[in-house]
């Protein structure tokens, strides 16, 4: 199992820092890992997530997630648990794990401006970061999702009109995260690049899943 950094106690809302910003364009694909009908529907789950919901005064957010590649999409998803696991040991994804789910790519039909946490987008959170690294913010597990979550409202509060965040996956750390805000990302449409597929067998998304199962060294019932 691996150990992963802690969080570290977000700042007082009166502490600031000037927060890198990056552009995603049209050009550039997102993908998503879902279940349902709709791809782009942007929600507010019961289930914690790294920064869902939001303290106040952002308890209202809805968000939507992405990632940069398809295998990230893949392991923030259907293999998020995978550093839970003992080493050696026999994992085989049970077919509920998988059943329904869907991979799709997406495009925004215009820019909207990130928060950025990718290479030197962390070094302003040094600033706000007394005790611990600010890697921890992204790299800890569920666990401290408390803490993640009011990070995120000192990011939101700081950058108000920022459509979301941009960060390094702790799951698969080629590729990165995105988390959108539904109301600053009002009046742009997040645009399906093709039909959604189903992860099952012979697709896609299916092959890539088997992949990553082979990189782990784990099985599937499909």
């Amino acid at each position: 199992m691996i150990r992963r950094v802690a969080c570290p106690p977000p700042p007082a809302f009166s502490q600031s820092a000037t927060l890198h910003i990056c552009t995603l364009t049209p050009d550039d694909t997102l993908f998503r890992v879902y279940r349902g009908d709709d791809p782009v529907q942007f929600v507010r789950s019961s289930r914690d997530t790294r920064f869902h919901p939001l303290p106040a005064p952002w308890d209202a957010t809805e968000v939507l997630y992405a990632g940069s590649s398809p295998e990230v999409a893949i392991s923030e998803t259907v293999l998020r648990w995978h550093d839970r696991t003992e080493e050696g040991g026999k994992i085989i994804l049970s077919r509920s794990q998988i059943q329904g789910r869907k991979l799709v790519a997406l495009r925004t039909d215009g820019p909207l401006d990130l928060v950025d946490f990718t290479g030197f987008g962390m070094k302003p959170l040094t600033e706000l970061v007394e005790d611990g690294v600010a890697e921890g913010i992204f790299l800890s597990d569920a666990s401290s999702y408390s803490l993640t979550q009011e990070w995120g409202a000192c990011f939101r509060s700081q950058c108000s009109r920022a459509a979301g965040f941009r960060w390094m996956s702790r799951h698969h750390n080629s590729s990165c995260c995105y988390v959108f805000f539904g109301e600053p990302c009002r009046g742009i449409k997040f645009l399906p690049s093709a039909p959604p597929e189903e992860i099952a067998v012979g697709t896609p998304g299916g092959d890539i899943l088997q992949d990553c199962l082979g990189a782990l060294g784990w099985e599937a019932e499909w």
